[in-house]
């Protein structure tokens, strides 16, 4: 009987280098997925909860958008008095040429052009928008308020129908002081 107890023991008995290696190798598989999936599942996260910016209309594939670029357009937000002011850089998309005839300025090349006007309501609009209203937070409002204009400015011209949008509004340069 004496024999069969040994035999037991010797059988149980496990050294602690045994049991700890295979612990070690899953911790350090764990902190390898770990790494590994966390930046994935950060991107996937902003991706999802960052807001899509929708102004008029969103083009195809297929589609090819227009742009018409304002430049160094200045003018002093409301409640600011002339202590504050906004220089702004402002390109419009738009998905027909007969539109971007409209949004260059009047030139030979473009004689039907109202860049002036538009330019001026962009101005108009801005201006009437406290230092506030003016943040980085409240652009995605602003834009579509230009882009809603720019539509009323130009509808009912010629050349213009109802399939001309303007598909983007977008500040390359935007600097409040």
């Amino acid at each position: 009987m004496a024999d069969e107890e040994n035999v037991v023991e010797e059988e149980v008995d496990v050294t602690p280098g045994d049991k700890t290696k295979p612990i070690v190798i899953l911790m350090v598989v764990l902190s390898v997925v770990v790494m590994v999936l966390t930046p994935i599942i950060t991107l996937a996260v902003f991706n999802h909860v960052q807001p899509r910016s929708k102004l008029v209309a969103e083009p195809s594939v297929n589609d090819k958008t227009y742009d018409q670029k304002y430049e160094g357009l200045q003018m002093n937000p409301s409640g600011g008095g002339a202590s504050r002011f906004a220089m702004v850089d402002v390109v419009i998309s738009v998905n027909n040429p007969a539109m971007i005839n409209y949004l260059k300025y009047k030139a030979d090349d473009a004689p039907k052009g109202i860049g002036d006007k538009i330019q001026a309501k962009i101005c108009t609009i801005i201006s009437k928008k406290t230092v506030e209203e003016l943040g980085a937070e409240h652009w995605e409002d602003l834009q579509r308020t230009i882009a809603t204009e720019i539509e009323t400015i130009l509808k009912g011209r010629e050349d213009i129908d109802e399939s001309c949008k303007v598909i983007e509004v977008y500040f390359p340069k935007f600097i409040l002081q």
